[in-house]
């Protein structure tokens, strides 16, 4: 019998390329999301596309009946966006708890969720530990499960080409903090990989050690122009973030994550192959380097 799996968060980034690795897999697939827009597009890449919020538990009712596999990739973004003001604690922990315990309702054998590396310089973020509250639960649950670790997510960076555009990016720091961010097609093929078993944690990490000046650099070089990048002392954003906390929750936790991660290494095993300077070009509809050259040997 064909396995059954519930994908969760298939309307990101991560979530879309895993379902696309799926297609070449005999099973059967069940998406779930929150944003009706972004849910039209995966109606041909599954039997069943259901609607619902993780954080209303009556939503899940009966979600994971006779599904074998539930894979979690959803959380809150660390992209800006004003109008969402829930914590990274009400979505990345209690949403995915909430999943949790409907997979354990319905007898579900397994479970694979999408964390991220951790360091030690910002393991105490409220980003990093909605996401460890979520694992310490799932490893107490008695399921079989994977946990992956990326790094940072190239989706993450596109804000660098936003900037680039308009010609001034701000660079936290000294900007000299290192890190190796992965496609998030590498970071699928990994999911798809240790779908139906595998380790029980797996750190993915890209092909470049890039220092943050270098991510925001290679976004001006794809669009042909010198970088002009602002210096931005990290204090602010931790001021910023205490400040913010009685008054946008995600956006105070969002600046301490983004301040942490920015100045200091974030790092795990070179395992994706994509580069970042051709995510930057298939943004801008440009080609890769590798198109490039391929075009200029013929």
């Amino acid at each position: 019998m064909e396995k059954r799996i519930l994908v969760a968060g298939a309307s990101g980034s991560v979530g879309f390329e895993v379902l696309k690795g799926l297609q070449s897999h005999s099973c059967e697939i069940v998406t779930f999301s929150r944003d009706p827009k972004r849910a039209k597009k995966l109606q041909d890449m599954a039997k069943e596309v259901r609607l619902g919020d993780v954080r209303k538990p009556k939503s899940l009712e009966g979600l994971c009946d006779n599904i074998d596999v539930v894979f979690s990739c959803l959380g809150a973004s660390v992209e800006l966006n004003l109008r969402q003001r829930a914590s990274f604690y009400s979505v990345d922990y209690e949403g995915n708890r909430n999943l949790l315990r409907e997979a354990l309702r319905a007898g579900c054998s397994r479970f694979v969720y999408v964390s991220a590396t951790l360091g030690e310089s910002y393991n105490h973020t409220a980003y990093i530990q909605a996401h460890e509250q979520f694992v310490t639960e799932l490893k107490a649950s008695g399921l079989s499960y994977t946990i992956i670790r990326p790094t940072g997510i190239f989706s993450a960076l596109e804000a660098f080409v936003d900037m680039a555009r308009r010609g001034v990016a701000p660079l936290i720091g000294d900007g000299k903090a290192q890190s190796n961010p992965v496609h998030p097609a590498d970071v699928a093929q990994v999911c798809v990989d240790n779908m139906w078993e595998g380790a029980e944690e797996v750190n993915v990490g890209g092909p470049e050690m890039l220092t943050r000046r270098e991510m925001a650099g290679l976004a001006f070089q794809a669009l042909g122009k010198k970088p002009r990048l602002i210096p931005v002392p990290a204090f602010l954003f931790r001021l910023g973030s205490v400040l913010l906390r009685p008054f946008h929750p995600r956006l105070s936790q969002m600046l301490q994550f983004v301040e942490a991660v920015s100045t200091h290494d974030a790092l795990a095993p070179q395992i994706g192959t994509r580069t970042l300077s051709d995510y930057y070009a298939s943004q801008l509809g440009l080609p890769s380097a590798t198109q490039e050259e391929e075009r200029r040997h013929g």
